[in-house]
């Protein structure tokens, strides 16, 4: 039986959408480790995930003050304003925690301007190195730290945050929230996992997201995201500090989720983890920094 021709052209039409729509959704090739020191590169990024996921490194063990500790020498070698939270905290009448992250703050022109807010935790839980879950996080935080020094200033702060005891309830991203930094902050920018590979996508928004959205079409950044992944998210059983940060500030979280498999597991490697994904995230970074701290009001 012949088909029509157009038949045949509605056939290949549909087939080409169909390309065109997976070829977009891949995150982008990651850039070599001699690539320009402006721009993002998931190679120079990998070198501090392997240093940093080493073993793993839960809240209140000893590699995790190793990690905690590292995190602050790379930002001092790279000259960055850093503070450190390390203390406890009381919540309410009945329950007290330690509070603990690390904050570094490239300051904008503006002395009376906002701030951008950038999370990653880089604690992991007891059975697995976190490299993905959430040290990719924490080392494209590191990289957009380090590119956006030779960039020229932004009008506005921004501030990177490693935080502690993510896995175990999130006391410093609430830590954090204390701080007297957080009042300066007008957007937050979570970074997540929940797998080792694939693009990273931005799954969800804050309440009341008619403006941040319309922010993010604006930004430039290489974004991919659907209404329906927060549908998704929140019928499964997981949280993230993003859930803390946005009862109080607008803005977004990512994460890259192929790979599930791996997630919370002994083989969340650095070297189970997608260059490409931590490329996509980090150029993510840099573009959502680069926008909302150009922007005349924060």
């Amino acid at each position: 039986m012949a088909y029509p021709r157009w038949v045949w052209l509605l056939f290949f039409s549909v087939l080409a959408i169909v390309f065109m729509s997976w070829w977009a959704s891949l995150p982008p090739s990651p850039k070599p480790i001699d690539a320009p020191p402006e721009q993002f590169s998931a190679e120079r990024a990998m070198v501090h995930l392997k240093d940093l996921a080493r073993a793993p490194h839960p809240a209140g063990s000893p590699e995790n003050d190793r990690v905690f500790e590292r995190i602050q020498e790379i930002l001092r070698e790279m000259g960055v304003e850093m503070e450190v939270i390390n203390e406890p905290a009381v919540h309410g009448d009945r329950r007290a925690a330690w509070g603990r992250a690390v904050l570094a703050r490239i300051r904008g022109t503006d002395p009376d301007g906002k701030a951008i807010a950038v999370d990653a935790h880089f604690d992991s839980v007891p059975y697995g190195p976190g490299a993905a879950d959430d040290l990719s996080g924490g080392v494209a935080m590191l990289e957009a730290c380090r590119a956006l020094k030779y960039l020229p200033p932004l009008r506005h702060d921004v501030i990177f945050v490693f935080s502690d005891q993510e896995e175990v309830g999130g006391d410093g991203a609430r830590a954090f929230s204390r701080h007297p930094w957080y009042n300066d902050v007008a957007v937050v920018l979570g970074l997540e996992v929940r797998g080792v590979k694939g693009p990273s996508l931005m799954f969800e928004t804050s309440d009341r997201n008619g403006p941040i959205i319309r922010h993010l079409a604006l930004s430039g950044a290489p974004v991919r995201t659907n209404s329906i992944f927060f549908g998704i998210y929140d019928r499964l059983p997981f949280g993230s500090n993003f859930g803390h940060y946005k009862r109080s500030r607008p803005g977004y979280n990512l994460a890259f989720v192929d790979g599930f498999a791996y997630y919370h597991t002994m083989l969340d490697r650095p070297d189970k983890v997608s260059l490409a994904s931590i490329q996509h995230h980090g150029e993510q970074v840099l573009a959502l920094c680069r926008y909302f701290g150009s922007l005349e009001q924060l």
